[in-house]
């Protein structure tokens, strides 16, 4: 049999792991590094038996990984994605409301976590200080869960204007964001 055709997942680690890294890195955010390349060797244990041989290992490996780069970027405008990433944020701020400024709890057992999300309180402070009071007011009773009718009564606002005031404080809480947080990143 032809040496192409044969897997080796026992050195998969050892001789793709740090090449496959470096392809992510180049299309994909930091801190899904790790995870899209652990979760292509899985997929490649998984999907073993279907490869052909018609590639070498590592392109067939990076055809995987493009796959999985690929997902995760289709995922993200998805309910289900924002759920779960809604659910990660969550577990690293102990349950805390997320994208609420005055609820973070940061895990001060993770500096790297501590850090990130300390600089992130800060930014949507600023974010939300760039805001008009009532805009301010209603995106934070939105965040805190509460709905149109509550925030209306709330704010003694009709629902029209309340949906007004949170579609733009979002709009340009968007742009403060991306200009001073996604950029700094």
């Amino acid at each position: 049999m032809d040496e192409r055709r044969l897997l080796k997942p026992e050195r998969w680690i050892s001789n793709y792991s740090d090449f496959l890294k470096a392809y992510v890195l180049k299309m994909a955010p930091f801190h899904l590094v790790e995870d899209l390349v652990q979760e292509t060797f899985l997929s490649a244990l998984k999907t073993a038996p279907l490869y052909k041989g018609n590639s070498t290992e590592r392109n067939w490996l990076v055809g995987l990984l493009r796959h999985k780069i690929a997902d995760y970027y289709r995922g993200i405008n998805t309910k289900k994605a924002l759920t779960k990433e809604r659910a990660l944020w969550s577990e690293y701020l102990n349950g805390y409301a997320p994208l609420n400024p005055h609820s973070f709890k940061l895990d001060s057992t993770n500096p790297e976590t501590y850090i990130v999300l300390n600089d992130l309180v800060k930014i949507l402070e600023e974010g939300f200080d760039s805001l008009t009071e009532k805009e301010s007011s209603a995106l934070r009773l939105k965040i805190e869960g509460l709905n149109t009718n509550q925030i209306c009564n709330n704010m003694n606002i009709n629902r029209a204007y309340c949906w007004l005031l949170i579609s733009k404080a979002r709009k340009k809480l968007k742009i403060f964001l991306e200009e001073n947080w996604l950029m700094a990143v």
